[in-house]
C-alpha cells in the first residue's frame, strides 16, 4: 500500500507541476483598498469591480492619455521576471456603459519605460488594444517572452465620456508543455500505479 502511495504521489507532482510554476507575480492585480503597489497618473480605485471590492479605473480625456511620454491616463507597475521565460498577461476591462466614445485602451509590456502606444496605435511595447466600448467586464490575454530581471507592466486609458476599469491583473509564466520524455514517465507511472493496484485487489481478493 505504501509502495502504491509513493506512485500515486509522483504522478500527482508530475501533473501539478504546470499549474505551481504558473504564479502571478503582480502584486495587487485586484486593486484591493487602493492602488497600492502601482504608479499611477489620471487612474483612480472604484467601482465597479468584476471581484472583490474595488477596481482600477481613468476618466482621463482626449488622445494624449495614450501617450508614454506625456501620460494622461496610466497605471504601471513593475514586476520581477526572469530573461526568456514566457509570460501570460491577462486582465478584465470594462467602461461605465455599452455606448462610451471615443473609448480607448491599451497594454503595454516592455523592459523599463515603454514605447510606442498613441491613441488608434498599438505599437512598440504595445500587446493589447480595444476601441470598443463594452458595459460588462471582459478578459483580455495576451503574451510576452521576458527580457530582463524586471518587466514594466503599464495600461493607458481614454473615455471621455465617463470611465474605462481594470481589474483582476494577473502576469504569470505561461505552464510549460511536457515534452516526450516527461509525458512517459507520466504514462509510465501510470501503468506502474494500474499495475499495483491490481495487485493488490488480487491479494484481497485471494486473502
Amino acid at each position: 500500500m505504501r509502495a502504491l502511495a509513493g506512485v500515486c504521489a509522483a504522478i500527482f507532482a508530475i501533473v501539478a507541476a504546470p499549474s505551481a510554476f504558473a504564479q502571478n507575480v503582480v502584486t495587487n492585480g485586484g486593486f484591493e483598498g487602493s492602488n497600492a503597489s502601482w504608479t499611477t497618473t489620471g487612474w483612480g480605485n472604484g467601482v465597479p469591480q468584476r471581484s472583490g471590492a474595488t477596481a482600477a479605473g481613468t476618466g482621463c480625456v482626449g488622445a494624449t492619455c495614450l501617450n508614454v511620454g506625456d501620460p494622461g491616463g496610466q497605471i504601471y507597475q513593475d514586476v520581477v521576471t526572469t530573461p526568456g521565460t514566457t509570460y501570460t498577461l491577462t486582465f478584465w476591462y470594462r467602461m461605465s456603459t455599452a455606448i462610451d466614445t471615443p473609448v480607448e485602451l491599451q497594454a503595454l509590456l516592455s523592459n523599463g519605460v515603454p514605447t510606442g502606444g498613441g491613441a488608434g496605435t498599438c505599437t512598440g511595447s504595445c500587446v493589447f488594444q480595444t476601441q470598443t466600448s463594452v458595459g460588462a467586464y471582459t478578459q483580455a490575454t495576451a503574451t510576452y517572452v521576458a527580457t530582463s530581471a524586471s518587466t514594466r507592466i503599464t495600461f493607458l486609458g481614454r473615455n471621455d465620456p465617463a470611465v474605462v476599469f481594470i481589474d483582476d491583473v494577473s502576469f504569470a509564466p505561461a505552464a510549460p508543455v511536457p515534452t516526450l520524455s516527461e509525458w512517459a514517465m507520466i504514462l509510465l507511472g501510470l501503468m506502474l500505479a494500474g499495475g499495483a493496484a491490481f495487485y493488490l485487489q488480487r491479494r484481497q481478493m485471494m486473502a
